[in-house]
């Protein structure tokens, strides 16, 4: 069962068709958290250390099974690591459109979130608030 965001998932599912496009979209996302997190660990130490933890990430069991998942857990990672580096970035130059960047990469994650919340709960048939913690009825 899908649990991911369902605007995403109507959208990915319009734009093409079959089992293996429909996983592409979190096959792709998988692979841009590989490359990024090698980025962030360059950025925040050195070459060498960005290397080590694409390399965890990439051998990661739980990213290689949600890598291959039609839902959008590999897109929040995504959104989460690029938040993360975009921080970085302001912090180590200031710089405006590097908090540019990370407010909309994380308001994007935020929205990612939500969404997943409302669609699950719609699902289970479970009376929830976005915010707060889903209770059965």
């Amino acid at each position: 069962s899908n649990h991911g965001c369902a605007v995403f998932s109507i959208f990915w599912s319009n734009l093409f068709k079959g089992e293996f496009m429909l996983r592409l979209s979190s096959a792709i996302f998988g692979t841009l958290c590989i490359f990024l997190i090698y980025c962030l660990g360059r950025a925040l130490f050195d070459y060498k250390t960005g290397l080590i933890g694409a390399f965890i990430l990439t051998i990661s069991p739980f990213h290689i099974y949600y890598s291959q998942e039609f839902r959008t857990y590999s897109l929040i990672s995504l959104l989460s690591i690029i938040s993360s580096y975009f921080f970085l970035k302001f912090i180590q130059s200031g710089k405006k459109r590097f908090i540019s960047g990370y407010i909309f990469s994380h308001i994007m994650n935020i929205n990612f979130h939500i969404a997943d919340k409302i669609h699950f709960c719609r699902k289970e048939k479970i009376k929830c608030h976005p915010i707060q913690c889903c209770r059965p009825e």
